[in-house]
């Protein structure tokens, strides 16, 4: 905690070398897993373990000695900022960041998909800042606090580049316009890769989901074999009770196998019931089954994984979250943005 302080204290321009513009889609997104005192990140085809103590440059020659195929590995901002060697781990997987494999792989890192992204904000960089504190002291939620307190935050850093002491209101009025205009646009531009990220998202879901089904076809199938079978031997035990009571031999001898054979069900019947708290019953059976074996089937294909689309539901829930917050700053003057010049008394349109 005392190292995670002293980082965030730092400026965040310091750790930064340049910046990007993302033209292509990620090729991937993921979250990032904590694993004893080791976080890690789960691509397609292989695990990139890295401890937080590690700097860029670290984690960098640990990736390219274990993975031969990965000649180039970078780590950017959530923004396209990309990280110097000398920036602290801690510092970058606090956020949400992107990974570049080789020269056009971008994979997207999302840290903390368990929280809210108004829950994340409060937790990092705004908790230190007393305009989040007043918002949360007049009993506004976490919502309001994060749009309001962000506005003010962004208006009074606007406000204090003015050298001079006195400020019109006039002023002010150009200085809030500016401000608005500026967060709408960055909104913007943030929906725009959420929306990206929400696609590469929805797409691993839809083939998840089709390989699943083509299990579960394949299981309905077998299932139903299995069920013609005991089928067949249920009809085939009745056929012999009748045949020998009417036909070959007698009600006194076949009255004592009638009652071995009715024990005989009573006990699966029992046995079923016990193992799987359900009624014995062909539909039942054919449900224990499929939920049986399809574990099995799942260890047997890699390319499907449970827990990975329970995951992509999570990230895609906490990316819809994330999308609602930026759609708050958007607004129709952003489409017309507006080039505000507040050393003097005018608004210059830029058309």
């Amino acid at each position: 905690d005392v190292y995670k302080r002293q980082v965030n204290r730092l400026p965040n321009y310091h750790f930064c070398t340049s910046q990007h513009s993302l033209t292509t889609f990620y090729a991937d997104v993921v979250r990032l897993m904590a694993y004893k005192q080791q976080f890690c990140v789960n691509l397609r085809d292989r695990s990139l373990l890295f401890k937080p103590m590690m700097s860029v440059l670290d984690f960098q020659r640990q990736i390219l000695s274990q993975f031969p195929d990965i000649y180039q590995i970078s780590l950017y901002s959530d923004d396209l900022k990309e990280y110097a060697q000398t920036t602290p781990l801690a510092m970058i997987i606090e956020e949400d960041f992107v990974m570049k494999l080789n020269d056009d792989q971008y994979i997207s890192v999302l840290s903390d998909v368990d929280d809210t992204p108004y829950t994340q904000v409060m937790t990092y960089a705004l908790a230190e800042q007393p305009i989040f504190e007043l918002c949360m002291r007049l009993g506004l939620s976490q919502k309001q606090v994060q749009v309001l307190g962000k506005f003010i935050m962004y208006l009074v850093n606007q406000i204090d580049q003015v050298k001079s002491q006195q400020i019109d209101a006039a002023y002010v009025q150009l200085a809030v316009r500016k401000v608005m205009l500026e967060l709408a646009n960055k909104a913007k531009n943030n929906v725009q890769k959420i929306d990206n990220k929400i696609f590469v998202l929805r797409q691993k879901k839809q083939m998840l989901e089709e390989i699943k089904a083509d299990i579960h076809k394949e299981l309905r199938a077998k299932s139903k074999r299995r069920l013609k079978w005991i089928t067949s031997i249920m009809m085939f035990q009745i056929g012999i009770v009748q045949y020998g009571t009417y036909v070959a031999l007698s009600w006194d001898i076949m009255e004592p196998i009638t009652c071995l054979l009715g024990i005989f069900d009573l006990i699966i019947a029992y046995s079923f019931w016990l193992r799987h708290n359900n009624d014995f019953s062909l539909g039942n059976m054919n449900k224990m089954y499929i939920e049986r074996t399809k574990g099995k089937y799942y260890k047997q294909d890699p390319t499907v994984d449970l827990n990975e689309l329970e995951d992509i539901n999570q990230m895609l829930e906490y990316l819809e979250d994330k999308k609602q917050l930026c759609l708050l700053y958007t607004s129709d003057a952003a489409d017309d943005l507006l080039c505000v010049d507040l050393g003097g008394r005018r608004i210059i349109k830029k058309k």
